[in-house]
Order: structure tokens, then C-alpha cells, then sequence
């Protein structure tokens, strides 16, 4: 009998890096694909392409998306959920509560009766982390910064260091970081959740604009902007 040894991951060893690089490129194939036009006689191959490309994004993705930080025991899972329901509890209109339900994991169940039609959750806005929340709670004189107001992204910026500068005590912590040392007021965070870098559309080039055309985005970005490309 031929005993078959397990598939190891052949992006395990590689850098953050190199896995962050490969990543980008696959997302970058996969929405020229997504916005090219397909003729039905090669519906087929365009299939096998895109499986194999969404293939490799998960097999890139699997060692190191959020899905490993999470609690591994049925005591911890119930810990951690428990956790976040006393932090976003005010988002729950009914009473709720978490139960372990045989081979089928955690499940959320309702302890009261529930009508059709009637809202059980609602998120606020306070609990997205969007420009419009986050320049609501600067001071006036950001607030009246004509950069944050234009630009979205330094607003969002400014807000996230704010938020890593809390550590724990952040709302954001368990998305925003896994480790999080103060020490003499230099930061060292470990942002295992978030990319370590952006591109804004000032730096966009002209393959990657055309690709954006008929997305709502694509009308919101000034004019002086689009002269670039």
C-alpha cells in the first residue's frame, strides 16, 4: 500500500515579501480578466484561467490571512465571542448568545422570539472605519485641513495611527494588530491584517485608470489627477 505524504505549501518559506509581490501580480491578472470581454468559443480555457489564478491566491493567502490568529479551542472561540459581544453589544437589537452546536461549531441563537421582517443587528456607524466616521471625531482645525477633506486616504491614515497608538484599548485591536509594543514612544507593530503598502491614484498608470473606467471611483478622482495619466 502506498502511503501518499501530505502537500506542503510551496509559498510556506517564501518572504512576506515575495508572497505580498505575487499576490499583487494575481490580482492584477485576475481583474484584467474580469474586464476583458470573453468569447463564448473560449469560455472554457477563460474558466481553467481564472481557476487557476484563484487557485494560487488562496494557497498564497492560507498561511497568512487572519483565519490563524483565531482561538483554536471551543473554550477560547466562546472567550473571544463573548468578548466582542460585551465590546459591540449596543449592534444587537435582540438578546442573543453564542453556543457550541455538535460538529457544526459556534452558532449565534436568539434567547427571545424573533418577528418577520424585524431587525435583530444594526451597525452604527461608529463602528466602521470609514473617512466619514473617523473625520468626525478630529479636532475643528483637521477638520478644516482642505487635505483631509480631499484626500480620503490621509484622513483614514491619521486615524489608524491614533488607533495604534491605543494598543488594547483600541476598538480596532483585533483586526489592526496581533503584537503592539510602546516603548519610549516608538511604535512596533505587527499589522498581519493590513497591507504594508498603497497605491493612490496619483501614481496609477494609464492601463491601470482605463481599468477603473465604469467603476463609480473613476468620477471621483479630480481632474487635475487624471492629467498625470
Amino acid at each position: 500500500m502506498c502511503t501518499q505524504m501530505p502537500r506542503k505549501n510551496k509559498h510556506a518559506s517564501l518572504p512576506k515579501t515575495s508572497v505580498q509581490l505575487r499576490t499583487k501580480d494575481l490580482c492584477e491578472e485576475l481583474l484584467r480578466m474580469c474586464s476583458s470581454s470573453i468569447d463564448p468559443a473560449d469560455g472554457l480555457t477563460y474558466f481553467k484561467n481564472m481557476q487557476v489564478i484563484t487557485t494560487e491566491l488562496s494557497i498564497l493567502q492560507k498561511d497568512i490571512c487572519m483565519i490563524r490568529n483565531l482561538p483554536k479551542s471551543d473554550f477560547e472561540r466562546q472567550k473571544f465571542l463573548l468578548k466582542l459581544k460585551s465590546r459591540l453589544g449596543t449592534c444587537f437589537l435582540k438578546s442573543i448568545d453564542f453556543r457550541q452546536t455538535d460538529d457544526s461549531g459556534f452558532g449565534v441563537f436568539s434567547a427571545e422570539d424573533i418577528q418577520a421582517q424585524e431587525c435583530v443587528l444594526r451597525i452604527s456607524m461608529e463602528h466602521i472605519l470609514s473617512a466619514q466616521s473617523v473625520i468626525a471625531y478630529f479636532p475643528p482645525t483637521l477638520r478644516a485641513d482642505p487635505l483631509l477633506r480631499g484626500m480620503e486616504n490621509i484622513a483614514l491614515s491619521l486615524s489608524l495611527l491614533h488607533e495604534l497608538s491605543l494598543g488594547e484599548k483600541s476598538m480596532w485591536c483585533d483586526y489592526l494588530c496581533k503584537q503592539f509594543t510602546c516603548l519610549l514612544f516608538k511604535l512596533h507593530c505587527c499589522l498581519d491584517s493590513l497591507p504594508t503598502s498603497y497605491t493612490t491614484v496619483m501614481y496609477l498608470s494609464a492601463e491601470h485608470m482605463e481599468l477603473l473606467s465604469g467603476f463609480p471611483i473613476a468620477g471621483r478622482i479630480p481632474c487635475p489627477n487624471k492629467q498625470l495619466w
